[in-house]
């Protein structure tokens, strides 16, 4: 009985609604030209080439580098290596099927820096298709060591109009 209440819902519902002219699969002569998806290089397969062990290193270079680099970077919250792959496969009733792989992989770490009793976290990665596209482990352990130890000792700035100038990572989410 739930499940007649819930399509009857539904049906009632949609009688309500304004049709959306577009809403629905496109056209035929909308559909892929069959060009070859691996031109958007969106995978590469060198993710799959690279061992447990590697990733390991990789996360443990990130995390010794970033205590190695300031003195007042005292600790870490970790570092860690991430993968992901797929293939998907698409079809509709108009004709198209087709499928593609992609795939990313990522470095991080988040450095503590302690000073006069007080503690300041802060991170850094990297991410990208390959292995390749990554920057190297000890340059994100050097700017989360950097960033966590230039925190240390800031104060308030009292309320005032300046030109702001954003990092990359912020700046890319407004965009």
């Amino acid at each position: 009985s739930g499940i007649e209440t819930l399509i009857g819902s539904a049906v009632e519902s949609a009688g309500f609604t304004s049709p959306d002219p577009h809403a629905g699969l496109p056209d035929s002569e909308e559909l892929g030209s069959g060009a070859d998806p691996e031109t958007l290089a969106l995978y590469d397969g060198d993710i799959l080439e690279l061992s447990s062990e590697e990733k390991i290193g990789r996360a443990k270079l990130a995390e010794s580098t970033a205590l190695d680099a300031d003195p007042r970077v005292t600790n870490s919250e970790g570092a860690g290596f991430g993968a992901g792959w797929g293939r998907w496969s698409l079809a509709n009733s108009r004709g198209f099927a087709g499928e593609y792989r992609a795939g990313n992989c990522s470095l991080s770490m988040v450095a503590v820096a302690e000073s006069n009793g007080e503690k300041e976290r802060a991170s850094w990665y990297t991410l990208g298709r390959g292995v390749k596209d990554l920057d190297s482990p000890a340059e994100v352990g050097r700017i989360a060591a950097e960033r966590a130890a230039r925190r240390l000792g800031a104060t308030k700035v009292s309320t005032t109009e300046v030109p702001v100038v954003f990092e990359p990572p912020a700046a890319r989410s407004l965009l």
